[in-house]
């Protein structure tokens, strides 16, 4: 199992897949690797790089605390078209907007009513996981008791990508200086 799938990339956004790697000569290894026809073309050990990326990731919630919810539930808006709807009745109910104009009015604000309740109804819910490790240190305890699917949530709760660079030509280049983490919290 690739524990950062789909969250790794080359500089140019080309996205690194985990898989076997049975390069010439070598012995059977986890990798992550870009595919072709991907410039530049890299290639670099899951284990390695699994390794740094989790311990950047704990350093980083040992001091901040991890967000509980991904997404902001757009109920908010739901209540203000309703508010909208309710004050074009009024008006109707004044006699200030002919039944044409409350007509016109009232079909788009239906039609955002219903896009705003869908996207409620969609809503992510913050994770019970999230909030359980919600306090700085907290997620470092747990790691080693976490499954791969919860690990990979706290990952991308913290993460927003990860940018493996090319190794300089001609020189060994430690991975520490070929990765860029950019950080959700």
């Amino acid at each position: 199992m690739y524990l950062l799938s789909g969250m790794v990339t080359n500089p140019d956004g080309d996205v690194m897949t985990g898989r076997p790697d049975r390069g010439a000569g070598r012995q059977p290894r986890r990798c992550y690797a870009t595919r072709a026809p991907a410039t530049p073309s890299l290639s670099v050990g899951a284990d390695a790089l699994e390794e740094l990326i989790v311990e950047a990731v704990l350093l980083r919630l040992d001091e901040v605390v991890l967000p509980t919810s991904e997404a902001v539930s757009p109920t908010g808006d739901v209540e203000a078209i309703e508010a909208e709807l309710a004050e074009l009745a009024a008006l109707r109910g004044a006699g200030t907007v002919s039944l044409a104009e409350w007509m016109v009015a009232r079909s788009p604000l239906l039609v955002r009513l219903d896009q705003a309740r869908t996207a409620a109804g969609h809503a992510r819910r913050p994770s019970s996981l999230l909030r359980e490790l919600g306090t700085p240190g907290a997620v470092r305890r747990r790691w080693p008791d976490l499954t791969l699917a919860a690990r990979r949530q706290v990952l991308t709760a913290a993460i927003e990508r990860v940018v493996m660079g090319a190794a300089s030509r001609g020189r060994w280049t430690p991975l520490e200086e070929r990765v860029d983490v950019t950080w959700k919290v």
